[in-house]
């Protein structure tokens, strides 16, 4: 089996409500909907304080047909979304590949794909260029044995690289980290710590 991993221009809803709300978008599953359409199974993990506001700014969308969503968290709620225009969805329904996991990160979609041959994900790459989208191979391997972060370790993570916490120096500090997520700072701090390990292990196993 091959792994890729594309980024694509993100749609413009997914960047307003990771600009505006500094949510974290996953697309969870990928199915066709009606004549054309697709319907998306998506986690939105973003700050307690801004999570409500996310999730209202999606409902009252109209880019979407349907939509339902439930918190199953402080910072975090599913969602279903029905949409018939949608063309990055559909190339991706359409396809001969599995979506193992997309994510969102400064105006980009990142999709980590499976396939069994290139030619499906040659075909994925011209479909959305010529729909529009800005679109490039980050990798292309054989898939191998690995350790991944969990869902919480990799939102928080992702949020304090984004807010310069690991920046030197530092451009937002564990306490403000702390009120963000709504969690203790001993409790965010174990969190980074154990994810940064996974990180460098699997760094130096690579």
């Amino acid at each position: 089996m091959i792994e890729a991993i594309i980024a694509i221009k993100s749609p413009e809803w997914i960047n307003k409500l990771t600009e505006k709300y500094y949510a974290h978008i996953r697309v969870l599953s990928c199915i066709p909907f009606a004549a054309g359409g697709v319907k998306d199974l998506i986690e939105i993990s973003a700050p307690e304080t801004s999570l409500k506001e996310a999730v209202e700014e999606l409902k009252s969308s109209n880019k979407f047909q349907d939509v339902d969503v439930a918190q199953t968290g402080k910072t975090r709620a599913l969602a279903s979304i029905s949409t018939n225009r949608c063309s990055m969805c559909q190339t991706l329904a359409g396809s001969e590949s599995f979506l193992i996991n997309a994510s969102t990160k400064k105006n980009r979609i990142y999709w980590t794909l499976l396939t069994s041959r290139k030619k499906p994900l040659k075909k994925i790459m011209k479909i959305l260029e010529l729909n529009g989208f800005e679109v490039e191979i980050i990798k292309m391997a054989m898939i191998k044995g690995r350790k991944e972060l969990t869902g919480r370790q990799e939102e928080i993570i992702r949020i304090a690289l984004d807010k310069g916490y690991f920046d030197c120096p530092k451009k937002t500090s564990i306490r403000e980290l702390s009120r963000m997520f709504g969690i203790s700072k001993s409790t965010l701090s174990e969190v980074l710590r154990l994810g940064q390990k996974k990180i460098i292990k699997s760094y130096f196993k690579g």
